[in-house]
């Protein structure tokens, strides 16, 4: 079984990183759906309830963020009761002090899907890669490690592309006015 759920996570880590590949927002979030199917599955079979629960939450939580061009789905009362949903489902999943990191993790993602700045929605989502890389380290999900070390590289990647060298070149660029 735990060989199967390491598979499963491969093929969550491999939706995942597909799905940024896609042209566009709805198929990025449709792929992201899918990968949050196949994570629920794979953290339930290595027992971390949480894990699994909070993916699915977050399965739930794309589909109505994949419309947000829709007024139904732009109501800020989705973002919280996704809130309550993902503090709730660690109290009632507690696995201890550990439950706190992918809780603050799945908060940490809903704030970044309302946040139109990607400065700020890069900023806001970087811790969440370390909170479940330390989950899934605890739970040994050795493709959920793999997916956070690659997600937490790419915002790092992005800070240094869209923020930081940016910045950089338009001061050495007032610098020699």
């Amino acid at each position: 079984m735990y060989i199967f759920a390491q598979c499963l996570g491969v093929i969550a880590l491999t939706i995942a990183i597909l799905s940024f590949q896609q042209n566009s927002q709805k198929r990025i979030v449709t792929m992201q759906m899918i990968s949050s199917v196949f994570w629920c599955l794979h953290f339930c079979l290595l027992g971390a309830t949480l894990g699994g629960v909070l993916n699915a939450i977050g399965f739930f939580r794309a589909a109505i963020f994949r419309n947000r061009d829709k007024k139904w789905a732009s109501n800020p009362v989705w973002f919280f009761l996704f809130c309550a949903l993902f503090i709730g489902a660690a109290v009632y999943f507690w696995e201890g002090a550990i439950s706190l990191l992918p809780m603050c993790a799945m908060l940490l993602t809903t704030v970044a899907f309302w946040i139109k700045n990607p400065f700020v929605v890069r900023l806001v989502s970087a811790p969440s890669s370390p909170f479940w890389l330390i989950y899934n380290l605890v739970f040994r999900s050795y493709p959920g490690m793999l997916t956070e070390t690659f997600v937490f590289s790419s915002i790092c990647v992005a800070f240094m592309r869209y923020d930081i060298l940016p910045a950089l070149r338009k001061k050495r660029a007032q610098n020699e006015k």
